[in-house]
């Protein structure tokens, strides 16, 4: 808004997903910037690790994940997008 940039609806609707409808009109209404650890005590990221783990703590999740079986793991993510109505973002997303 300060900007007097807009965005598409479904990115409206995202953020309203994951943060629900009043902190999404706040967050929007305010233009507000968010620290790290306020966006993830809100819901709107999964975690916030300083900057010198990062690389360690993504390679940990990502070795996780491929340990995982992986039709199992794309009926999970359909069943997700199905379920939230969410679009696939690319082949086996």
């Amino acid at each position: 808004a300060k900007l007097g940039v807009g965005f598409p609806r479904q990115m409206l609707d995202t953020l309203i997903r994951a943060v629900g409808h009043s902190r999404a009109k706040e967050l929007i209404y305010t233009a507000k910037v968010l620290r790290a650890q306020e966006a993830c005590d809100i819901g709107l990221v999964q975690a916030v690790f300083p900057a010198h783990e990062l690389d360690e703590t993504v390679t940990s999740i990502c070795s996780d994940i491929s340990k995982l079986a992986p039709m199992t793991m794309r009926a999970v993510k359909r069943m997700s997008r199905e379920a939230t109505g969410a679009e696939a973002e690319g082949p086996e997303a």
